[in-house]
């Protein structure tokens, strides 16, 4: 949901006023969600959700999706204390750099190395190349570079 525009189903009328029919306690554990994860997509359950940047496991986010929220608070408690505590954090992102460029490493290279006439002049090849090694080598904040340099060698594709 960083990346894409993700319409969530609650975001029809329709949907909220059929959820609203639900009785409260169905509404508290999820029940709809469970119902049609598991009888849809059953694959789904095996993966880890996300809770304000937090992951929590999908069986059991309903009663563990404050407990990383719960630590995360002591952390900064203990932080007045002991100020290396306060530094720790358990918040991860559920989507980063390295799950979207990873995968298709070589054909983002072998979009930003083919020859465009005013790519080519803008941007330098012998940087580029050091940010793939780079960020192939574990260097993750090179992604985001990479990135906007596909993003604007794509632009250039489209529209010149």
């Amino acid at each position: 949901m960083n990346f894409i525009g993700l319409a969530h189903p609650f975001l029809s009328l329709p949907a909220i006023e059929l959820a609203a029919t639900l009785p409260l306690a169905e509404r508290r554990r999820d029940a709809a969600h469970k119902y049609i994860v598991h009888s849809s997509f059953p694959g789904l359950e095996r993966f880890w959700m996300d809770n304000a940047g937090f992951v929590t496991p999908y069986r059991g986010f309903s009663e563990l999706r404050y407990a990383a929220m719960a630590i995360e608070h002591g952390l900064k408690v203990a932080g007045r204390i002991v100020p290396s505590l306060g530094r720790l954090t358990l918040r991860r992102p559920t989507m980063d750099m390295d799950h979207l460029l990873r995968p298709e490493l070589a054909r983002v290279k072998e979009i930003l190395f083919a020859p465009h006439p005013r790519f080519d002049l803008l941007a330098d090849r012998a940087a580029i190349e050091r940010a793939l090694r780079a960020f192939e080598a574990g260097r993750l904040e090179m992604g985001t570079a990479i990135a906007q340099l596909l993003t604007l060698r794509l632009f250039l594709d489209l529209f010149f």
